[in-house]
């Protein structure tokens, strides 16, 4: 199998699009952000959503007197009552680290609007795991990026525009809304109509 076959099968159909549109350098950042919360919500419809996210919430709402081991051992509870779910260990790291800046953090994480925390952690969490971490490299092999830190500048001003939408894919998880109902926000740059696309294709 050619690589380039590997790497878009490695990603998935809806990921590799988005590559396509930050190695093309033609897309806008709306677009782009557009494709990604697509592809977001569609991976949370494949694959069950967050399984064991109001468990989570409980867990990281406990009260802060309870032990910080004693609430990593329910995050793990929770990922074994779900047979290892990728998005549910995915989701108990993240608890993990709101949990540790709750208790190290010197105050720098109020103990409120947890559950918003979570699922937006998650969502960020996930596209780092199924997109981010799959194409740093290979965008900085095509020039698109000089190198990893510059990437990383683009990928944080990326998240902090989806931020706004992020939300509002993590309210339908706080929510529990079925799985296969979960979609993505309003799209911020129109759909083309084919007679649109043929023009960009020929010019």
């Amino acid at each position: 199998m050619p690589e380039k076959d590997r790497f878009e099968l490695s990603l998935g159909s809806g990921w590799y699009a988005v590559f396509q549109y930050v190695k093309s350098r033609r897309a806008s950042s709306e677009e782009i952000c557009d494709k990604l919360l697509k592809s977001l919500a569609k991976y949370l419809r494949e694959h069950n959503g967050l399984p064991g996210f109001q468990a989570m919430v409980r867990v990281v709402t406990m009260p802060l007197e309870h032990a910080l081991s004693e609430r990593f051992e329910a995050l793990e509870e929770v990922v074994r009552n779900h047979d290892g779910h990728l998005h549910t260990k995915i989701a108990a790291e993240v608890a993990k680290s709101i949990l540790v800046q709750l208790s190290y953090g010197g105050g720098t994480l109020q103990p409120m609007n947890l559950d918003l925390r979570l699922a937006e952690g998650s969502c960020y969490a996930l596209m780092q795991h199924y997109f981010f971490d799959k194409v740093s490299r290979r965008l900085i092999a095509a020039g698109n990026f000089t190198n990893r830190e510059e990437f990383h500048k683009w990928q944080i001003k990326l998240e902090e525009s989806l931020q706004p939408r992020i939300e509002k894919i993590a309210s339908q998880l706080i929510e529990n809304v079925p799985a296969i109902k979960i979609r993505a926000p309003r799209r911020v740059v129109p759909r083309m109509s084919t007679t649109d696309l043929l023009v960009e294709v020929l010019t």
